[in-house]
């Protein structure tokens, strides 16, 4: 009769522990989907803000080298302008000492 509930205990912890293994292992796959996850996404993220960084700097630098070709042509305007407006200077004569 002792040996018999012995037994029963025995069964009921080893189906008790074969429980808390499938719970475990059920827990694990959960956390290394969502860490997969997790890391997919941020790699993904990053990726794409990288891009779009990559072609706002692109934009920026075009709209820049445009701005500094309409300032040098700007110059050369005014000083071909200025040019109209005076009359040509000669060179001083050198003296003789």
């Amino acid at each position: 009769d002792i040996n018999q509930r012995f037994e029963q205990a025995d069964k009921r912890f080893a189906e008790m522990m074969s429980f808390l293994q499938i719970i475990t292992g059920i827990f694990t796959v959960i956390m290394a989907a969502a860490i997969g996850f997790a890391f997919w996404d941020r790699r993904t993220t990053g990726s794409k803000a990288k891009e779009v960084t990559l072609e706002a700097l692109a934009k920026d630098e075009e709209s820049r080298k445009n701005a500094l070709a309409e300032q040098v042509v700007a110059e050369v305007f005014r000083r071909l302008e200025s040019r109209k407006t005076t009359p040509p200077q000669s060179a001083p004569l050198p003296t003789m000492s």
